[in-house]
């Protein structure tokens, strides 16, 4: 009978683990929203230094 008992509580979560995974979650949706957040400035960024630079080379009478 134990083993019936054993088997049934992997099974079925308890409220803290449902807790745990549902922080954990959140905690992933979070650092992602970051991740894309400074992806979307470096691209950004990256962006403008190209023009800067481009802007330095044109000013410049820069010649390949």
């Amino acid at each position: 009978m134990s083993g019936d008992t054993e088997r049934k509580n992997e099974v079925i979560p308890t409220k803290a683990a449902v807790k745990d995974t549902s922080a954990l979650t959140d905690a992933v949706e979070q650092v992602a929203k970051q991740q894309q957040s400074q992806t979307s400035e470096i691209e950004k960024h990256k962006k403008i230094l190209f023009q800067l630079q481009f802007s330095r080379r044109a000013h410049n009478g820069y010649k390949e």
